[in-house]
């Protein structure tokens, strides 16, 4: 029994011994196949100096393989970009909304050329702030607005002026209801409309040929629009100042009881002439404003006056210089829209004028002497009269003025004056706020005197008139 099962024993290591030996002859042979990897060679600097000319020569002339090169860098450049793009949100637009109808000026100056008039309430995107102004792009159009223009966030929108209660229920009425047996029974017994007020506003036409009804409405007018929605959009506060230089010419003519010698005496003169103003105006309301100006103003003349006594006698010129500060208040009333304004204003004020002479012992003894005294008048502006021109008259009169003269040389005593200025102004654009001006003055001031003269003896009653012209050109600003 023991040596069966050495011998099963045996056999089985015989066999897998067997089973074993094709295997590994087979990884041998496969071995043997396979080629072997060679050891990774170091470039030398020769190669590399090799490898890096190639390098720019495909640089300079790039063939296939630069042209995938650069076109890859490209696309990888354009997907970056795109991704930078799409993480940056887009900027938001902002808009704003006009309080009433809103004027868009070409610049950023009350004073310069008008675009559009957007209406109220109107959707306004907003370009660019400077200061008080914004411009915006409305209609297709761009300009210049101010923030007074521009209602609030919280303000509530404008909305439409509300119907009276007979109007609404008339404007329902058609004109075969008046024919209708049913509508009358209803109107006898109280239970329709009220008889009264569709008699006062139904009209009384057949109804058309086609049968249609026409509603009430389409025959009234509608009511003129409210100046005042219109006149929101100006700015309430206006501060301007200008400078001008001008030529004046002007003349004095006395007359006394003495025929001869200085009691009776034509002079004229010449001067150059210079002056500066400051305006300011407040809109208490869109319809009601009010204002103030003050003006100095500055003349010389030389050689002056020529005096040739008609006597005979010594001749000679009179050099002289002319002062003038007046300063008045206005109040006034605002008419039309907010593109073509009109002003009417009523002025009040004072006057101080004073004429120099240089030489007081010249040869005609003319006196230095001052007037002063209040002032009353009435003026009109317009605005964009004719493009971006605009145009303005004043009329002035003195009231209550007195003249004073140098002492010993006077004319009369107890003098009165009356005066009156009328002048006339005109102003376009020049720049962003800068405006040319062109205007011109006219006066004529009469001045009595009662009593004997102290310049000339034996003179009374005398009556002298002045006469001026005034031509100024100049520039003015607004603030």
């Amino acid at each position: 029994m023991s040596s069966l099962v050495r011998m099963l024993a045996l056999a089985c290591t015989i066999g897998l011994v067997g089973a074993a030996a094709p295997d590994a002859a087979h990884a041998r042979r496969r071995d043997s196949q396979t080629p072997r990897a060679e050891p990774k060679r170091k470039h030398t600097s020769r190669q590399r100096k090799r490898a890096a000319r190639k390098h720019r020569r495909a640089a300079r002339k790039p063939g296939r393989a630069g042209r995938k090169r650069t076109r890859a860098r490209h696309a990888g450049g354009a997907r970056r970009r795109a991704r930078a793009g799409r993480r940056q949100p887009a900027p938001k637009r902002e808009t704003v909304r006009a309080r009433g109808a809103a004027t868009l000026h070409a610049e950023a100056a009350e004073s310069s050329a008008v675009v559009v008039v957007a209406e109220p309430g109107a959707t306004m995107d907003v370009l660019e702030r400077r200061g008080r102004w914004l411009r915006v792009r409305v209609m297709g159009a761009d300009g210049w607005v101010t923030r007074t223009s521009i209602a609030s966030p919280n303000e509530p929108r404008a909305q439409p002026a509300r119907r009276r209660w007979a109007q609404r229920r008339t404007d329902q009425w058609r004109p075969e209801d008046a024919r209708s047996p049913e509508r009358a029974t209803a109107d006898e017994g109280g239970r329709g409309w009220a008889g009264t007020a569709r008699d006062r506003f139904a009209p009384a036409a057949p109804a058309p040929a086609s049968g249609r009804s026409t509603p009430m409405s389409a025959d009234r007018t509608p009511d003129p629009p409210d100046l005042a929605h219109d006149r929101a959009a100006l700015p309430r506060w206006t501060l301007a100042t200008s400078a001008s230089v001008g030529f004046l010419a002007m003349s004095m003519d006395l007359t006394t009881n003495i025929e001869a010698g200085l009691g009776n005496y034509v002079v004229a003169a010449n001067a150059a002439a210079a002056s500066g103003e400051v305006s300011a105006r407040y809109a208490l309301t869109p319809r009601w404003l009010v204002g103030a100006d003050a003006r100095y103003a500055f003349g010389v003349s030389r050689p002056g006056i020529h005096y040739e006594p008609s006597a005979g006698g010594p001749a000679g010129d009179v050099a002289f210089a002319t002062h003038e500060v007046r300063g008045a208040a206005e109040v006034g009333a605002s008419f039309g829209d907010a593109a073509r304004p009109i002003d009417v204003l009523a002025r009040g004020g004072y006057l101080y004028r004073a004429l120099l002479v240089d030489d007081i012992d010249n040869v005609a003894h003319m006196p230095s002497e001052s007037l002063r005294g209040a002032i009353v008048g009435a003026g009109v502006r317009a605005y964009r009269v004719a493009g971006d021109v605009n145009a303005r008259v004043d009329v002035d009169a003195l009231a209550g003025g007195t003249r004073a003269q140098t002492q010993n040389l006077e004319d009369g005593t107890e003098p009165s004056v009356s005066a009156v200025w009328v002048t006339a102004r005109m102003d376009t654009a020049l720049a962003a706020g800068m405006r040319l001006t062109l205007g011109y003055r006219f006066e004529r001031a009469t001045t009595r005197w009662s009593g004997p003269s102290r310049r000339v003896p034996d003179a009374m009653d005398a009556v002298r008139t002045d006469t001026a012209h005034l031509v100024t050109a100049g520039v003015s600003l607004t603030l």
